[in-house]
């Protein structure tokens, strides 16, 4: 089986890719602001003329549009524009995802591999040996499950603005239109520009499903899909192991902060932490052995169906986003681990924290630092000033390790990264780190 930050370095492995695209769209949507707002400086001094004659702010508004829009040589320059913007993305959309799903099938067969490797250490130690012949089906099978979910991701791009969301092929007219009314208003372009890389960072590109309305930002829903296929192939490996060596058991393992909403097969903090049978048969002697009231059927209380993975709940053991693991259990043999101890409350900003509360404000903080080096990272590319950015990055990152530090975990370094800056994975710590595995 993979182990947990196993799983966390493969999950990271392609965000490099999603950061580049996304640095790419804001960096072409100012480039292209910034050339065609030059053409506006006429409408800047005419915003300036009509508020000294005192007229109204909706008077001066209605006045610029009317002048921009008139403007020839400016409406030809944004059509150009709009057309080069679109045939730009939409290659670059294209190629990210091609090498997404490409290096992703590398990552898979890495995963499919590693987690054979593992397993067959515990069943050696039994005296059993397992076959390896159906291994390459299940990559397989994986590889293009993972393959379709990035492919899914990546079909409906946008950026989250005030009124829903900006498609990214849209984005540069969206954004010029808003542009001009804030130029209208008085705003200088530089200014402008500044409020854009601001509010693009921010957001973040992100996948949309229209049908839910739920979003995501676009390497977090890469990221979890390629955790979530790992981990699948991972339990997949050892469940075909289960299956032919003809272990009726099962242990399900236990994590600190598992999920506890919903009931039954939802509540994962329910069912964690026991043992299970895949085969029906009296264990009623073992049950007594390891003291635990009774030993279930693991597709009833779970929702995995060892036999059938395709069939299970998605909600349940090995779902979406799922961290337990299942074991071969040894009648006789196997002993339970030890109970996890909660972890135990802290004092943060006023704040009392019990376990799920911490994991959720590292998450917070993470993803805080994560948004702000993104920022940085478009101001560095138009060549603005990032000082400000810079100790802002800093001082959250202070302030991550000492909340790390007091919840006794050890800051990640991994998921406070943000690697913009290539789309040649090899160049990446990302992809090194997933290399080095």
């Amino acid at each position: 089986m993979l182990t947990d930050e196993q799983i966390e370095v493969m999950g990271e492995a392609l965000s490099p890719l999603f950061e580049y695209l996304e640095q790419e769209v804001i960096n072409d949507v100012c480039r292209r602001l910034r050339k065609t707002l030059t053409y506006t400086r006429t409408a800047e001094l005419t915003v300036i003329n009509m508020r000294s004659l005192g007229f109204s702010p909706q008077k001066i508004q209605a006045e610029v549009l009317k002048k921009i829009r008139a403007d020839i040589a400016f409406s030809k320059m944004v059509d150009e524009n709009t057309l080069a913007y679109k045939r730009d993305i939409k290659k670059l959309i294209d190629d990210i995802v091609n090498d997404a799903i490409k290096s992703g099938d590398e990552i898979i067969s890495k995963a499919g591999n590693m987690s054979w490797v593992d397993d067959m250490s515990v069943w050696q130690s039994q005296g059993m040996e397992i076959s390896k012949s159906r291994l390459p089906s299940l990559i397989d099978a994986m590889q293009r499950q993972t393959g379709r979910d990035i492919l899914n991701l990546t079909q409906t791009l946008a950026f989250k603005a005030i009124n829903g969301a900006e498609p990214v092929l849209n984005l540069y007219n969206m954004e010029l239109n808003k542009a001009l009314i804030k130029i209208s208003g008085g705003f200088d372009a530089t200014t402008v520009i500044k409020s854009v890389v601001k509010d693009l960072a921010q957001s973040g590109i992100r996948s949309i499903d229209f049908s839910s309305g739920r979003t995501m930002q676009l390497d977090s829903a890469v990221r979890l899909a390629l955790r979530t296929g790992c981990h699948q192939l991972s339990g997949q490996v050892q469940a075909q192991n289960i299956i032919d060596t003809g272990v009726p058991l099962v242990y399900v393992t236990e994590h600190e902060n598992a999920r506890n909403k919903g009931i039954g097969i939802q509540n994962h903090e329910d069912w964690q932490g026991k043992v299970y049978s895949i085969r029906l048969g009296n264990y009623e002697e073992e049950a007594k052995r390891i003291k635990q009231e009774r030993i279930d059927d693991l597709y009833t209380i779970t929702g995995y169906n060892m036999y059938d993975p395709s069939a299970s709940n998605p909600l349940g053991l090995y779902g979406y986003n799922c961290r337990h693991r299942t074991h071969p259990w040894f009648e006789g043999v196997s002993e339970l681990p030890a109970r996890l101890i909660p972890r135990k409350n802290v004092e943060w900003n006023g704040r009392t924290l019990d376990g799920y509360a911490q994991i959720q404000e590292m998450r917070r903080m993470e993803y805080t630092i994560r948004r702000l080096k993104r920022e940085r990272e478009a101001m560095q590319r138009l060549n603005m000033d990032t000082f400000p950015i810079e100790q802002k990055i800093s001082h959250k990152t202070q302030d991550y390790g000492a909340f790390c530090r007091l919840c006794g975990v050890k800051p990640s370094s991994v998921r406070t990264d943000y690697q913009g800056n290539t789309a040649d994975l090899t160049k990446t710590d990302a992809w090194k780190r997933f290399k080095n595995l």
